[in-house]
């Protein structure tokens, strides 16, 4: 996306249960038009790639002598910290707000990032379109808060990014073209989320020697009758306050013991979709642990993964109203990529995940029968952060 472009003009309805939630006509300009997105509709459509990776370019910007007095810096270090400056921001205007936050952003190659503070970022960038603030709340990630003022003070880019004096804006760029199948085996395969319908289909990919699907739910619909045929199935309702012995709990009752678990997928998700001014605290504590403590419970235990897949969501990346604790929740996995963890921003998919048949979205959903296809090119890709949505029209 490109920063200098402003918003559009489509409707958006989001609904929870039966009641709209929200209806907004002016999206930031982090959304999808066709030229952010590299070519016109057709020629998309002719690749059918919809893979991208977020890069940080370069831009040009004047200072200005007038620095915004409304700025607020936000640096928070845990859990408990992010959730005190959730509750406090509801006593602010975002209105013209400049909002920094260090060490959110991966810029250039090197920069250390915060999982909290990536997070942070992915939240206000939904709070950013439920408020009126989408043309005037600017969020900057910042090795110098003051020399990045007088840069946003003096033009309307929504996001930026400043390093050694340079300043950034983000662009979404396509991937390149990528093999159809991916051909590494995953050897033995733990997967969080398991038994919801995209672990349905992951399992059945077949590229796992074997597959332990892990769900604190279990079996709920007979069609899944066929897991329980092929596949090592265990209902976990570990304390994920206590990691080792949840983990404990995945190797003790798995025939795949721990010491062989290759390859961790991570789909775990909870929805809580509310206007930011309608959640309570106890929504953001639930949406969380589907995604931050389960995975901070794994990786706290040491276990030496070869490689680990974390699916995150478009919600991140482009927010979306209603849906501020689930873009808090995904910003933190985000803010886990690294070379040895692929963090895959999935848009929606109609046959499994979390999208919903009512309402209006800007992307316009994957079948989840092509999940393998996008996890494909996904796995393929150098880049340890990978978006995959189909953008550029709205569906009912």
């Amino acid at each position: 996306w490109k920063a200098t472009s402003r918003s559009s003009s489509c409707d958006f309805v989001l609904q929870n249960d039966m009641q709209p939630l929200v209806e907004c006509h002016a999206f930031s300009s982090v959304l999808a038009t066709v030229d952010r997105f590299g070519g016109s509709s057709s020629s998309r459509e002719e690749r059918r790639n919809f893979l991208y990776v977020m890069e940080w370019k370069q831009a040009s910007f004047g200072s200005s002598e007038n620095v915004s007095t409304l700025s607020l810096l936000v640096t928070p270090k845990s859990r408990n910290e992010s959730l005190d400056i959730i509750s406090r921001t509801k006593k602010l205007s975002l209105a013209k707000l400049k909002i920094i936050i260090p060490k959110s952003q991966r810029v250039m190659s090197g920069d250390e990032v915060s999982p909290w503070s990536s997070a942070m970022w992915s939240f206000f960038r939904t709070l950013r379109l439920e408020s009126k603030a989408d043309r005037t709340l600017t969020l900057i990630d910042s090795d110098d808060p003051a020399f990045a003022l007088t840069v946003a003070s003096s033009t309307e880019t929504p996001e930026l990014a400043v390093r050694e004096g340079i300043v950034f804006i983000p662009k979404l760029s396509e991937l390149g073209s990528f093999g159809e199948h991916y051909e590494r085996s995953l050897g033995a395969t733990l997967v969080t989320g398991g038994t919801g319908a995209l672990g349905n289909h992951l399992a059945l990919l077949g590229w796992s020697t074997s597959i332990c699907l892990v769900s604190r739910r279990g079996i709920l619909e007979s069609h899944q009758s066929i897991l329980l045929q092929k596949f090592e199935i265990l209902n976990i309702r570990s304390n994920f306050n206590r990691p080792r012995k949840c983990f404990a709990a995945f190797t003790s009752q798995s025939s795949v013991t721990g010491n062989k678990f290759q390859t961790l997928f991570h789909l775990s998700g909870t929805l809580r979709d509310r206007l930011y001014v309608n959640l309570t605290p106890d929504d953001f504590e639930d949406v969380l642990n589907s995604k931050e403590r389960i995975i901070s419970s794994i990786l706290l235990v040491g276990h030496q993964f070869r490689q680990q897949v974390l699916f995150s969501s478009v919600t991140s990346v482009f927010g979306n109203p209603g849906q501020s604790a689930y873009a808090l929740a995904n910003g933190y996995l985000d803010g886990l990529a690294s070379s040895s963890v692929k963090v895959i921003n999935w848009g929606p998919f109609v046959g499994g995940g979390m999208f919903q048949s009512a309402g209006r979205y800007p992307f316009r959903p994957f079948e989840a029968t092509q999940l393998g296809h996008y996890l494909s090119g996904a796995l393929q890709a150098k880049n340890d952060n990978v978006t995959a949505c189909y953008p550029g029209g709205i569906v009912t």
